[in-house]
């Protein structure tokens, strides 16, 4: 039998706030909704070779496939 390998690094497991109680208690200000919807257009301009900029997409924290990966970075 191969020796257990998942989740030896897990001390605990905590359940995390949903999305809406999180918008409840940290409403999106004016700046910041700002922030979101110019770096959304930039983007888009980007993709749409409107604006010769890279974007660089940086993700995910863990690959563990690396060349499904790799397909992803490429495309």
């Amino acid at each position: 039998m191969p020796p257990v390998t998942d989740d030896l690094r897990i001390r605990k497991i905590e359940a995390l706030a949903p999305p809406s109680q999180l918008l409840s208690l940290l409403p999106c200000d004016e700046r910041a909704s700002e922030t979101v919807t110019n770096s959304r257009a930039a983007l888009h301009e980007i993709l749409h070779g409107r604006d010769d900029r890279l974007a660089v997409v940086i993700g995910p924290c863990s690959i563990h496939d690396p060349v499904a990966a790799m397909d992803y970075a490429h495309r």
